[in-house]
């Protein structure tokens, strides 16, 4: 008992020595992390006694030397290449790694002026170099911005490690426009106005053409500096970027007389031509697409034409008015090298749409063997169409399309009341305002006044025409079934439509065929015909068909 006793206190202190002994060994390390330029020296105080170098080998000497002074109480370490050493500080004068009490990092970087940064920017792009643009020449439009970022190889990134406080990683410096050979731009001559400057980046806003008509040419020069531990600068070579600012072309809208035009009132059934180009390209610069973007098309249709853009009024805004959005997009060095739409230019037109209103009546007189009906004249109206009845709400079958503000009855009998309403006509043909108040007058033949035309015999009623659609090859073909005296007409007249547009106003036909060319495949065509006789007309008969 004795004995297992006195092993047990021998064999605890044995263990108590050794963890005694072993806390002692692995006390933590202090480190030191240092960053250098090639050919720069940097030095560290020692507080051991007799310390030594360990994992000092070959590979290390490339990098960096390492020497103590005569005492062993300051450490220097002189940059020789670049890369990464490793050094540890021992104590009692051992190399084991037990006995370490400092590490000491050096990261080594080449010397900053044998090193040219890149400059990239964020819009321009040679074509077979897609996607890459860095040292890319910028192309711009006045007014347009652009960001340029300094790219840099072989620097510190990151130097928070650093023990000395001094190390600074790698920032632009100088990035600004300046003449082709780097040197700066007296003051006053500049193309630029930077707009702020954020690590490596710097934005850059074109704000000056100096009202050049062409190109203009300018330069942006950029470096990069970093501070090594010991507190000194280190910068890089500067890079050049070659920058061309076009002068910016703008949409431009006028109407048929000329004039610049922002927003139109229009009314249903009068559709209005608008004359738009791209004005200020330059004469390498064609227009490579076109479109009109409606904001409602139950409002308002626009389609180009042959030199100009026909809008056409559909529908009442009742005072919201719709907006129609040309754009133009060109072909240039920019869309070569910029994506496209960096060269897609626009104006915004707004419409206000209305109603085609009515207009009154404001007379109807008897003369020797007729009656004259006169009307106000309605400004928004192309023409007019006349309505006669024989009792206020009967039916009123139209009598007459003018373009005058009176129309001359003389199809009138002694001592019959007839019943009058007039419409207005949009210049499309097609839109028609509502029916005007009635006007009765009874037909007593007068010896005076009037401007009537002597009748001899009574006229007959115009009937309406009978016609079949057929469509092949490319053209629809109208056939009316007899000739026009067969109704009582000495003619007919032929309204076409595809879709919402008129494509052909009232025209005078003779012939009992009619062949209509070149229709587009798939859309809807509606024919319009009806007879007339001198200033009589019969009611439309209209019929639609699919090319």
């Amino acid at each position: 008992m004795k004995k297992l006793l006195m092993k047990y206190v021998f064999t605890t202190l044995l263990l108590g020595l050794l963890i005694s002994v072993n806390t002692k060994e692995t006390k933590a390390m202090s480190r030191t992390e240092v960053y250098l330029e090639v050919g720069e020296s940097y030095s560290i105080d020692i507080s051991t006694k007799e310390p030594v170098l360990d994992n000092y080998g070959d590979e290390d000497k490339k990098v960096t030397s390492a020497t103590f002074n005569k005492d062993k109480t300051k450490l220097t370490m002189k940059a020789l290449a670049q890369g990464n050493a490793t050094f540890y500080i021992c104590k009692n004068g051992q190399k084991k790694t037990d006995n370490r009490v400092r590490t000491i990092k050096v990261h080594v970087y080449p010397e900053s002026t044998n090193l040219t940064p890149s400059l990239k920017n964020n819009i321009s792009h040679a074509v077979n170099d897609k996607n890459n643009y860095t040292n890319q020449p910028v192309y711009l439009y006045n007014g347009y911005s652009c960001g340029i970022t300094v790219v840099t190889a072989n620097c510190p990134t990151n130097v928070s490690s650093d023990t000395s406080g001094k190390a600074k990683a790698v920032a632009a410096s100088s990035i600004y426009e300046c003449n082709s050979d780097g040197s700066s731009i007296t003051n006053g001559n500049f193309h630029f106005s930077p707009t702020g400057i954020s690590g490596l980046y710097r934005p850059f806003y074109s704000a000056n053409c100096k009202g050049s008509k062409t190109p203009v040419t300018t330069y942006i020069r950029g470096m990069a500096v970093w501070y090594s531990s010991t507190g000194k600068e280190h910068y890089t070579k500067f890079k050049i970027i070659t920058v061309k600012i076009y002068p910016k072309p703008y949409v431009t809208v006028t109407d048929q007389n000329g004039a610049a035009v922002s927003t139109a009132n229009m009314t249903i059934g009068n559709p209005m031509k608008l004359y738009v180009s791209l004005a200020g390209m330059q004469n390498n610069e064609v227009v490579s697409s076109k479109e009109c973007v409606v904001q409602d098309e139950s409002k308002l249709d626009v389609d180009e034409e042959n030199g100009y853009w026909l809008a056409t009024p559909i529908g009442n805004t009742w005072n919201v008015p719709v907006k129609a959005t040309f754009k133009y997009s060109i072909k240039n060095e920019l869309t070569q090298r910029n994506y496209d739409g960096y060269t897609t230019f626009s104006k915004v037109i707004t419409f206000s749409i209305g109603s085609l209103k009515p207009t009154n009546i404001t007379g109807a007189t008897c003369g020797k063997n007729s009656i004259r009906v006169t009307w106000e004249k309605n400004n928004e109206a192309a023409r007019y169409k006349l309505y006669r009845a024989d009792t206020p709400n009967g039916d009123y079958d139209d009598i007459a399309e003018t373009g005058d503000t009176f129309f001359v009855d003389d199809d009138v009998e002694v001592g019959k009341t007839y019943y009058y309403r007039v419409t207005c006509i949009g210049s499309d043909g097609d839109a028609e305002s509502p029916m005007s108040e009635y006007r009765a007058v009874k037909f007593v033949k007068t010896t005076t006044g009037g401007t009537g035309n002597k009748v001899t015999t009574k006229s007959k009623k115009l009937k309406k025409p009978k016609f079949t659609i057929s469509a092949s090859n490319g053209s629809l073909k109208i056939k009316i079934k007899k000739k026009a005296g067969k109704y009582n007409a000495s003619g007919f007249q032929i309204k076409v439509k595809r879709g919402k547009r008129t494509i052909i106003n009232p025209t005078k036909w003779k012939k009992t065929s009619f062949k209509l060319k070149n229709v587009q495949k798939g859309k809807k065509y509606t024919i319009y015909i009806r007879t007339y006789k001198g200033k009589k007309k019969s009611a439309w008969v209209k019929k639609t068909k699919k090319a």
